[in-house]
């Protein structure tokens, strides 16, 4: 949407099953400057990235949802040599299993528990 004076634009993928908490974070996100894409499932994010693999700099991405794990996601990325200045992954149950560790540190993972806040996400984001 937006660019930051000296920067080039600050694209980010939202991979959230949760519409309500999709929208908020896309707004969020677009309102601080972010050209933000949504995706609802793990599997719809490996096809915008097949379609775009350079197209984003940021993923932030729930740990939970249907079909693909946010980890497997991730994973996935780093597999697939995806780069990414930042990866988030939102978790709000117990203990987050992460294939192939290793690979988390090339993309600048950070995973937080839900809830939370906004404040938390954007700082992080930078």
């Amino acid at each position: 949407m937006g660019q930051f004076v000296g920067e080039g634009p600050r694209r980010l993928l939202i991979v959230e099953a949760d519409a309500e908490l999709g929208e908020t974070l896309a707004t969020f996100f677009c309102e601080r400057g972010y050209d933000v894409t949504r995706a609802a499932t793990g599997l719809q994010a490996i096809e915008l990235f097949r379609a775009r693999p350079a197209g984003w700099d940021f993923l932030l991405t729930d740990y939970d949802m249907p079909g693909l794990n946010g980890s497997d996601l991730i994973t996935w990325c780093r597999i697939w040599n995806i780069a990414l200045k930042r990866a988030v992954l939102l978790t709000g149950g117990g203990d987050v299993r992460l294939k192939n560790r290793e690979f988390v540190s090339d993309l600048g993972l950070v995973i937080l528990r839900k809830p939370a806040s906004l404040i938390e996400l954007e700082r992080v984001m930078a």
